[in-house]
């Protein structure tokens, strides 16, 4: 069975490479806090998203998603 991630077609090879995918989209993390847990949202072209919250930088919520293309035409 495919994982969530891959499923959006951002698969990564184990916690390396998760780690190494989590580095790499930090930058572009709209971020706000909740309760004390920082709550962030990244999207690429593609519409491939992810709904991250995380506390002392270990990440406590992850939620891989997609946004269907027809929303990006409005």
């Amino acid at each position: 069975m495919a994982s969530p991630l891959a499923c959006i077609g951002l698969a990564t090879d184990g916690d390396a490479g998760f780690r190494q995918l989590m580095s790499r989209i930090a930058p572009d993390v709209c971020e706000s806090v909740v309760d004390g847990v920082h709550v962030g949202r990244w999207q690429d072209d593609s519409g491939a998203a992810l709904v991250l919250g995380w506390r002392g930088g270990e990440i406590t919520d992850f939620i891989p998603c997609a946004v269907p293309k027809f929303v990006h035409s409005r």
